[in-house]
């Protein structure tokens, strides 16, 4: 066998192994892209979560960065939810409780912002209900 055939298995067993590790390097680098559309596109902290627990390998400095930013902002977006809620609740309380047109007129005055249409049902039906 000539002498130049084990050079030449050697170099091409060396260039399948760096071909390989380009792949698997363009392979990482796409998963870490998909895991930061999935990050951003997670609309619920539990979602968020998922994402982090199901694509943990991918998670380096800035993706977690990203993962923290995230889980913040839907924290606010939450607590601001359950604040509307609260208010509108509030508000259909304070319109089953008056007791006179004025009161419920009041009412309408100072918590406009929380009339959604079921609180807009609820007024009427008091203020027919007064007449």
């Amino acid at each position: 066998a000539p002498l130049w055939l084990p050079v030449v298995a050697v170099v091409t067993v060396f260039g399948l192994i760096d071909i390989n590790k380009q792949n698997e390097r363009r392979d990482y680098e796409d998963q870490v892209r998909e895991t930061i559309i999935l990050l951003e596109e997670a609309n619920t902290l539990e979602e968020l979560d998922r994402v982090k627990r199901v694509r943990s390998r991918y998670f380096n400095q800035s993706l977690q960065s990203l993962y923290l930013e995230r889980k913040n902002n839907l924290g606010h977006i939450n607590y601001s939810n359950k604040n509307i809620t609260d208010q509108k609740n509030l508000t259909i309380f304070l319109i089953q409780d008056a007791d006179t047109l004025e009161e419920l007129e009041k009412i309408k005055q100072e918590r406009l912002e929380y009339f959604t249409d079921e609180v807009q049902d609820k007024y009427f039906k008091k203020k027919n209900s007064l007449k």
